[in-house]
């Protein structure tokens, strides 16, 4: 019973410290480790008996281990690098109007991120936790065990298509999002370019940075919302794709 209660806490807690807002730095850890041994509690608690069946807790425990905390990852960091996507989009828009000089510390994440890339991360999190994304993300993990019993053995080659999977779709969300904007401040670049070259006395140096970082602001303000939910409606099917390569992959019952 401990060794099953053990598979459970360690893919619950592996989602837990890697999905979006759960895995804050804001969050402490004692913290996440308090709510990974709640749900864990409740979800070993309904699980019926064949499910919890006792693995000896010797070397071959390890394979059972390292399959319980790769689905609980790959379910975490596949709806952060959802949202990192909205980071990126608008990192890529803050670059094109010249900002990168005002790129600052990211508390959340440890790494730099321009403002614009802030305030997209932040939007996007904003709307994933009013529309209970946290409840989605813990409700998949907790679907799991309907499907992957503890202790079911992974195999390794499923996950490692996901990762580009995962990825590729990312990259299309942010070029998606962003792509009006980039569009906008293309045409400005363009028009101002045509314009220096034709009347080469003209200083448009500090107008051309200017227009660009109104142009910038105005797609924001037209693309903002609808760039969030683009990445916000891509959550639950990226997620139905994880599980789903997972039940695939399955091999069996580690013993």
């Amino acid at each position: 019973m401990v060794s099953a209660f053990l598979l459970v806490f360690f893919r619950i807690a592996a989602m837990v410290f890697t999905a979006p807002i759960l895995g804050s730095k804001a969050v402490s850890a004692k913290h996440r480790v308090l709510v990974s041994l709640v749900l864990a509690g409740v979800s070993f608690s309904a699980m019926p008996q064949a499910a919890t069946n006792a693995i000896p807790l010797d070397a071959n425990f390890i394979a059972p281990l390292a399959s319980e905390i790769s689905i609980g990852v790959s379910l975490g960091l596949g709806t952060m690098i959802i949202f990192s996507a909205a980071q990126m989009a608008g990192n890529i828009l803050g670059q094109l109007a010249g900002l990168q000089f005002f790129d600052q510390l990211d508390p959340t994440t440890g790494g730099t991120s321009s403002p614009v890339g802030q305030l997209f991360g932040l939007t996007s999190l904003a709307t994933f936790a009013l529309m209970n994304g946290p409840d989605l993300v813990v409700g998949s993990v907790l679907h799991t065990f309907h499907q992957l019993p503890p202790g079911t053995a992974i195999a390794s080659v499923g996950l490692l298509e996901l990762i580009p999977q995962i990825l590729q779709q990312s990259f299309i969300l942010s070029i998606s999002g962003v792509g009006p904007g980039i569009a906008a401040m293309l045409v400005t670049s363009i028009t101002f370019g045509f314009v220096c070259r034709t009347f080469p006395q003209m200083n448009l140096t500090s107008l051309a940075l200017g227009s660009n970082v109104s142009i910038m602001f105005l797609a924001i303000f037209l693309t903002l919302g609808g760039c969030i939910w683009l990445f916000v409606d891509d959550l639950g099917p990226t997620l139905e794709q994880i599980q789903s390569v997972f039940v695939s992959s399955a091999t069996g019952f580690s013993q």
